[in-house]
């Protein structure tokens, strides 16, 4: 970014968390947010099944790319 001193620029983050656009938070922040316990507690349940399912999901990608030609494979 013009002007940003480099120690700026490492320190900052990817992107920007709000924008013209949209504001963006993260799965924790916004369970952060329920004060229903046993509504916080399902949604707690589906987060690990869905990181389960990805990981596994991510595991047969990364055996599998190699030989498609996916670049950087």
């Amino acid at each position: 970014m013009e002007g940003e001193s480099e120690e700026g620029y490492r320190n900052r983050e990817l992107y920007n968390r709000t924008n013209a656009f949209f504001t963006s938070a993260g799965i924790d922040d916004l369970l952060g947010k329920i004060d229903d316990g046993s509504e916080k507690e399902k949604l707690l349940d589906r987060i690990e099944e869905i990181k389960e399912k990805y990981s596994k999901l991510s595991e047969i990608y990364q055996k599998s790319k190699g030989g498609a030609g996916i670049p950087l494979a």
